[in-house]
Formats: C-alpha cells, structure tokens, sequence
C-alpha cells in the first residue's frame, strides 16, 4: 500500500544517516526553541525576514529562520552536505545545506551561551588538550592519526594558501605555518604546522582562547576543529 511504502522510504532514509547527520538534526529542531532575536542583537547578526546571516571561516552563510537549516556559500567538498537540497532550497542560489559538522559547530555557537552573561575573548591562547584537562590530552593525542597528519607533509605553501584565502592573520611562532582563522567574525583559532624532516614527523596543532568553553561545549570544539581541518585537507588535495 502506498502508506507502507511512505513509511519504509521513511526507514531506509534514516538508515542511512550516519550519527553526524541525526545530531544535526536535532541541533536544527532544538536551535528553532530559542530566540532568534535575541540570537541576532547578541551577536550582531544581519538578518531579514527569512535568513541570519554571519561568515563561517569567511565563506557567507545562513540560518534560514523558518526551518532552522544552516547554509553555506563555499566550493569546498567537505563544507557542504551530501544530503539531498531542502524543499526550501532556492536552485538558483550560491547557498548549499552545510555539513554537519558546521551545522552542530553554528547551532551551538549561536545558542549555547544566550541564558547566561555574553562570551568574550581573553586574548590568551590554549590548547585543546588544556581546555579539556585529562580528558582533553588524551583525545588531543589519540583522535588525530598520523595518516591525517601525513596529508600534509609537503604542503607549506599549500597551507599558507588556504589560511590566506580564508582572511588568515599570519601569527609569530616557530611554526613553517601559523595563522589566526576566523571560524566565526568573534571566534578564531589558530592554526600551527610544522613539516616533517629527518627527525621529526609532521605535526599540527590548533589553539583556542582560553573563554572559548564560554561559547561552546568541549565537546563541540572538536567538531568546529574537524571542520578546519577538513577544509584545509580540501584545498590542500584539490
């Protein structure tokens, strides 16, 4: 019966999201309880009638305010979804749905603080590894591999390319690559690469504010990293 048949396409649909894109999901139906003028006047957002709009590592983006979706203007693979367009998608537009990444990092940024005071920058950076404590060491050393890593070697100027093309600051260190990205127009991180040589291997690492668990969870600094990492990998192997 036709009913039967709805809800099976139903199933196997869901079956084949992965956890990314069900977290997403309910990132989506949770960011459409709350305020979104009071999201917009908190961080100085453009908005109209149906998009708040802000950057995400420079590249434009929206929320579209009556569905809750986050959509980015960007050519690379990884930033946007591989699922099917929205119903409300506009074909002619530049915007694509946004990874699930970007999706659940901007859901977060834009909800998780607005019931208590305002986030700010401290100006002092840290590691992922110290933002978390214990926990935080562990997964620094144990979620990047060394496969991830070797993507890289070789790839100085790429990298300093795709910090630049993304508004990055270049930052002091000993670092071959070291740049300040602006993730979001009031939340960066900085990038640091060093390539591998007869006695070391290549390494990266990437720096947050030390405030920045006044903007998202701990656990959500690990998706917003994933998905500069991800781009960086994009431009880096085009």
């Amino acid at each position: 019966m036709p009913e039967n048949k709805k809800i099976q396409d139903t199933i196997e649909q869901y079956k084949k999201q992965n956890n990314y894109d069900r977290m997403a999901e309910s990132g989506r139906q949770l960011f459409l309880a709350f305020d979104q003028e009071k999201i917009i006047r908190r961080y100085r957002l453009a908005s109209d009638g149906t998009s708040i709009f802000f950057h995400y590592l420079s590249f434009p983006a929206r929320i579209l305010r009556n569905t809750g979706e986050v959509q980015i203007e960007s050519p690379w693979p990884s930033m946007v979804s591989s699922a099917p367009p929205s119903s409300t998608a506009d074909a002619k537009s530049r915007y694509r749905k946004a990874s699930p990444g970007i999706s659940m990092t901007v859901y977060e940024m834009f909800t998780y603080s607005l019931e208590h005071n305002t986030p700010a920058l401290s100006g002092q950076w840290a590691s992922v590894s110290k933002l978390g404590g214990i926990i935080g060491s562990y997964h620094a050393s144990s979620l990047v591999s060394e496969r991830e890593k070797a993507l890289f070697a070789g790839k100085t100027a790429e990298l300093k390319n795709a910090c630049l093309e993304v508004s990055g600051s270049p930052a002091r260190g000993s670092a071959d690559v070291s740049a300040v990205l602006p993730v979001f127009d009031n939340f960066p991180v900085w990038f640091q690469f060093w390539d591998g040589d007869d006695e070391f291997p290549v390494n990266y690492q990437f720096l947050l504010d030390q405030n920045a668990l006044q903007f998202i969870r701990y656990e959500t600094v690990w998706y917003l990293i994933g998905t500069v990492r991800d781009y960086l990998q994009d431009y880096t192997q085009r």
